[in-house]
Order: structure tokens, then sequence, then C-alpha cells
């Protein structure tokens, strides 16, 4: 068996994850990888249709997100304090 891949961005990643579910763990399960991390980009969106996708490959959906840096504005004087 294959090592997992943990770092996989689903179409629910805009900009950033161009292949279906489907398909990750179609290719995930013929390259005999057992497990598929799904990483995507500020959020969870895509993690149901990727948890039935995995399953029916017979492959273990793994879930994580990405999170960039917080942008904070200072509104007024107290913000900057």
């Amino acid at each position: 068996m294959n090592p997992a891949q943990l770092a996989v961005a689903t179409p629910w990643s805009f900009h950033w994850g161009a292949s279906t579910v489907e398909d990750l763990a179609a290719r995930a399960a013929e390259r005999g990888i057992g497990a598929l991390g799904m990483a995507d980009h500020g959020g969870l969106w895509g993690a149901v249709p990727f948890q039935k996708a995995c399953e029916a490959a017979g492959v273990k959906p793994v879930f994580g997100v990405r999170l960039g840096p917080a942008h904070l504005v200072a509104l007024d004087a107290a913000g900057w304090a």
C-alpha cells in the first residue's frame, strides 16, 4: 500500500482544486493509496461529497483545512492599543 496523500484540494477550493472528488478517490484507489486527505482552503464545504466518494472507492477519507493569515484592521484608537 502506498502512503496517504494528505494535502488534496477539491473543487470547493476555489482556484486550487481541479479534479472532482470522484476522480480523486478513484485515482487514489487505482494507485493503492489507502487514505486520502482533503485540505481545502478556508473551509470544509466539500467534506460530505469527499467522504462519499472515498467510501465508494474504498479509500479512507481524512479531513483537514488550510487556514491563511488573518487580516486585522484597527478601526479606532482602541484598536491600536
